[in-house]
């Protein structure tokens, strides 16, 4: 029997997600960018306004449940293959990782006051959350895309 539930980006990437060899590769386009950047936007916008709108439907990922837990220096999280909705949780990390490098440049040039912004802070929980927690990494390609996603997204390296 399959479950059927909302849930926000925080309890998905709250696991080891997987991306079987057998989905194809990172391959979305401007137009699919686009269309993830307005339904942020909108998000957002919605969010910091006093609306009483509390989610936004950011599409369909489909989950299979491995049935068993990934564990690296006693911390423990479930692991799932996706079976749908992989190009846009990669979207999502590579926006992570983007943030995080407008951090690090705002820095270097001094466009931050980090006396009053601990950024430290923010890019480690942002880290934590959608990139690698624990030496974990939240969400691990098994195909060709493998080791660009690493490099990028993973050691922010370009």
């Amino acid at each position: 029997m399959q479950k059927t539930e909302k849930a926000d980006l925080n309890s998905v990437f709250n696991n080891r997600l997987l991306i079987p060899d057998y989905q194809r590769a990172y391959s979305w386009k401007t137009k699919q960018v686009r269309q993830f950047f307005e339904d942020l936007e909108y998000a957002v916008t919605n969010n910091f306004e006093e609306s009483t709108e509390k989610y936004h439907y950011f599409g369909t990922v489909v989950f299979e449940d491995k049935q068993r837990k990934y564990t690296n220096g006693g911390y423990s999280v479930k692991e799932y293959d996706i079976v749908d909705g992989q190009q846009r949780l990669i979207t999502v990390s590579i926006f992570a990782r983007v943030l995080i490098d407008i951090i690090t440049t705002m820095e270097e040039n001094k466009r931050l006051d980090t006396t009053k912004i601990n950024t430290t802070e923010i890019k480690k929980d942002i880290t934590e959350l959608f990139i690698n927690k624990s030496g974990m990494n939240r969400l691990e390609p098994e195909d060709i895309s493998k080791d660009a996603y690493k490099t990028i997204v993973i050691h922010g390296e370009t």
